[in-house]
């Protein structure tokens, strides 16, 4: 930083070096130009543009701040009662179909002659497990089918269940 001052101030004041006005190139000076020659219908153009934007709808100053949130208004939400609670507890059936514990991460898909044949990527308790319809998975469970975004379950006791890809 300091080295580049010192050549501008060696080039500013040492003598011959510095370049005088006589020994400046003299740009060329343009013709003045006539306001009136115009190329043909330019000025009617102007006029028509002119009269268009007159008659615009003018921009309105909005009240809305896209930067500032609505701010939200919380309701209280009375707890359920006891006989509400035992309406909506889960049924027995409805607890083991949630006991499957496998979460559908992907679906691989092999073209062969007689169509596509899928298979169901899965995740249990951190081990990915590779499945093809009628395989079983464990704890009663067998893969029912595989679907091009969903794999359906079944247990021995006959329930169901789907899983779809996020």
């Amino acid at each position: 930083m300091a080295g580049g001052a010192l050549v501008v101030t060696w080039l500013n004041f040492v003598p011959g070096t510095r370049q005088l006005a006589a020994d400046r190139p003299q740009m060329p000076r343009l013709p003045a130009v006539d306001e009136e020659v115009l190329p043909v219908g330019l000025g009617e153009g102007a006029a028509r543009l002119r009269e268009r934007l007159r008659a615009a709808p003018r921009p309105v100053e909005s009240e809305r701040n896209p930067f500032r949130l609505p701010v939200a208004r919380e309701r209280a939400v009375p707890l359920p009662t006891a006989s509400e609670r035992a309406r909506s507890a889960p049924r027995a059936g409805a607890r083991s179909a949630v006991g499957l514990g496998l979460t559908l991460i992907g679906i691989a898909t092999t073209e062969t002659a007689d169509g596509p044949r899928r298979t169901a990527v899965l995740l249990r308790r951190g081990e990915v497990v590779l499945a093809e319809p009628g395989q079983s998975l464990g704890g009663g469970w067998t893969l029912a089918d595989v679907e091009e975004d969903s794999a359906s379950f079944r247990n021995a006791a006959g329930h169901r269940q789907r899983r779809t890809l996020p």
